[in-house]
């Protein structure tokens, strides 16, 4: 906003896509910033163009992205007007655990954080005191700790059971089958008995 003030409405995180819309629409409706330093691979429109015209049946696998990302938007605004402070946390921090390391079947884990509090607030629509509170909260219900760019959650299933959060609509391991489709679509020397053809791809996707 002309102000400084600004809503942080998803996250890319380190190997996935972003911005798929703009191989259709003129110009991009917001900005993206890196919270850490990365790198980027950047494909211009007329290649993308090229790619898809070259092998059709990889665009659902790219576009996939753009699926998960609708998803995870719905699931913010669910948290942002209908959760409490605590909940929205406990809600981001899983989020961000489960796309890293997926569900554990027991106890917890970590996984890399690189949010400061300041951008957790700006994605939950919470002041920067507020979420320092309410990480000191999850600290002594759940031992939750954040430190050292780490998140560390000792009992997923506790946290989760304090945000409501259901992984569902991350679609957890879909992506992977999409890429290992796509992959073949690239496999050199394959016969017409290994590579797929298109309508067994398009209609499994």
């Amino acid at each position: 906003m002309p102000d400084g003030r600004r809503q942080i409405l998803g996250l890319v995180l380190p190997g996935e896509l972003c911005d798929l819309d703009l191989f259709t629409v003129a110009r991009t409706d917001h900005s993206i910033a890196a919270v850490r330093r990365l790198s980027v691979a950047e494909i211009s429109r007329p290649d993308a163009q090229r790619l898809f015209e070259q092998c059709p049946n990889l665009a659902p696998a790219l576009c996939w992205a753009a699926i998960i990302g609708a998803a995870v938007q719905r699931e913010w605004t669910i948290n942002i007007g209908q959760r409490n402070a605590l909940e929205r946390v406990a809600q981001l921090l899983c989020e961000i655990y489960v796309r890293q390391r997926d569900v554990p079947s027991g106890g917890g884990g970590s996984c890399d954080f690189l949010l400061t509090q300041g951008q957790m607030a700006e994605a939950m629509g919470l002041t920067q005191v507020h979420v320092n509170r309410v990480v000191q909260q999850l600290r002594l219900r759940c031992a939750v700790e954040i430190r050292n760019m780490r998140l560390e959650i000792p009992d997923f299933a506790q946290l989760a059971a304090l945000a409501s959060f259901n992984a569902t609509y991350l679609h957890l391991g879909e992506p992977a089958m999409l890429v290992e489709r796509a992959r073949m679509l690239f496999l050199p020397d394959l016969d017409g008995r290994d590579r797929p053809i298109d309508g067994a791809l398009s209609s499994a996707i």
